[in-house]
């Protein structure tokens, strides 16, 4: 048996099944061996009940030693670039629309509430986050209606799957690492912990406002990479007036 290994190499190239499943083991998982197998298993497609995906898998054990076989994941334990969200999401007779890749069609106001959500959940594993996270992302229409923080309440499903909210979650994540290398000094590291500080947005657009208020629903609703451009050339031209 000639053995031919295709398997993703990167984030985005993961299909939403493959995604779907190493993104609930990377939350349900320790680390270690067993998980390697588990997503190696993903990658090869294997399934227990169809004999010739099972014998395919054993045979590649035999023949190509396991160090071999995880150089090709070790990408998924670099830092996160899954920028590509799940496609439309059948919930019973709802069908939830994915926002575009790399979020480039949020505004600043749902990105400051989606990042405040993203950080409750990674820092208190708060699972009412990930649900408001989920219908904040996604919409029940082809085109994005208006953003209002007082609706997401009442718009949560509760028959969103688990798998669908992490996996929603860690696309979020990804889509912000990629704002955090575009917008560095937008994202500065934190000089103890090498980390991205959290920046409460909301704030931010307070502070562009002001004080009118009659500017608000304005800024809120500019786009987001918009908004990141004009902040960071803000914070570049305040730096520089320090300096002379």
């Amino acid at each position: 048996m000639k053995i031919s290994l295709k398997m993703p190499g990167s984030w985005n190239e993961l299909s939403a099944f493959q995604f779907k499943k190493i993104a609930m083991l990377f939350y349900t998982q320790t680390p270690g061996f067993k998980l390697e197998v588990k997503i190696i298993k993903i990658l090869l497609d294997y399934k227990w009940y169809q004999f010739i995906a099972k014998a395919r898998f054993d045979y590649v054990l035999t023949q190509v030693p396991f160090s071999e076989l995880r150089k090709n994941i070790l990408f998924l334990y670099e830092k996160n670039n899954r920028t590509v969200f799940l496609p439309e999401i059948k919930v019973g007779n709802k069908i939830y629309y994915a926002p575009m890749d790399r979020i480039i069609n949020l505004s600043a106001h749902e990105f400051a509430v989606a990042d405040d959500l993203h950080a409750l959940f990674r820092s208190k594993n708060e699972p009412e986050a990930l649900h408001y996270l989920f219908h904040l992302l996604y919409s029940e229409t082809k085109e994005r209606p208006v953003f209002n923080k007082l609706n997401l309440p009442e718009s949560v499903n509760k028959k969103v799957p688990l798998s669908v909210l992490i996996a929603t979650e860690f696309t979020y994540f990804g889509c912000k690492n990629h704002l955090v290398n575009t917008y560095k000094k937008v994202f500065p590291k934190s000089e103890s912990k090498k980390q991205t500080k959290h920046i409460g947005f909301d704030k931010v657009i307070l502070g562009m406002a002001k004080g009118d208020l009659s500017k608000l629903p304005i800024i809120q609703n500019i786009n987001i990479y918009i908004f990141l451009e004009q902040f960071q050339e803000d914070i570049i031209l305040a730096q520089k007036s320090k300096t002379t």
